[in-house]
């Protein structure tokens, strides 16, 4: 996925618990599964990438968030959004550019369709991700 305003990362997905990446009010972010983990692979120009990470949830839920050896948890309250920046310095380079691992977990859900109907989403979403990549 081309990913960024301006488009600055290829994301790869590595499972089915991130949801596809959409325009929010505040950027271009995803959808994590609740009471999940996920990894995405970052592909960027960067060396020591950061990432500037806006996560928020209509529920009570903990979001946790490791790059590379540096990590953040936060405990979020219902539609209270928080932020974290994390900074890698492990990257792997390979051809022209570094790829970094982006894991993430969430520790409760909630399905749109039955919290908000008559809402015809019946995905099992756990904390909204607005991930900004930058040097």
């Amino acid at each position: 996925i081309e990913f960024g305003n301006p488009r600055n990362a290829l994301l790869y997905v590595m499972d089915g618990n991130t949801y596809n990446g959409e325009p929010f009010p505040e950027g271009w972010g995803f959808w994590i599964a609740g009471d999940a983990a996920t990894e995405i692979i970052v592909r960027t120009g960067w060396q020591d990438a950061h990432v500037r990470i806006l996560v928020s949830a209509p529920i009570a839920n903990t979001f946790t968030a490791r790059w590379g050896r540096d990590q953040c948890t936060l405990t979020l309250k219902p539609n209270e959004p928080q932020m974290c920046e994390l900074v890698a310095h492990d990257g792997v380079w390979k051809r022209d550019a570094y790829l970094y691992s982006l894991k993430m977990s969430t520790t409760a859900g909630f399905v749109p369709a039955v919290a908000h109907p008559p809402s015809p989403d019946t995905r099992n979403l756990g904390v909204r991700v607005i991930p900004v990549f930058h040097q």
